[in-house]
């Protein structure tokens, strides 16, 4: 990322509220554009359209479905990405 690029964020999250409020923080202090899903359909459409420079997943407690959802997206990013040879970090909260 070149200096003055804005960073694009894919926040997941299934409480509209969260994501809102994510974006509205991030946002506000410059740290990059924000896109958000509410599930892994979404997500992953996102993922691929978007390109997100960074994902930040909700991991709720006592699933797998956010660890599997990452691990998809990165796969699929990766297919959607080859020719850029990159790959999108991603982080996780929980409750």
């Amino acid at each position: 990322m070149r200096a003055g690029e804005s960073r694009h964020i894919l926040l997941v999250d299934d409480h509209a509220e969260v994501r809102h409020e994510l974006a509205l923080v991030l946002t506000n202090e410059g740290v990059g554009e924000c896109r958000d899903a509410a599930g892994r359909e979404e997500a992953l459409a996102a993922a691929c359209s978007e390109r997100p420079d960074l994902a930040l997943v909700d991991l709720s407690p006592g699933t797998d479905e956010a660890l599997e959802l990452v691990g998809t997206c990165a796969r699929a990013t990766s297919r959607c990405w080859s020719a850029r040879c990159t790959t999108t970090p991603f982080t996780f909260g929980g409750r």
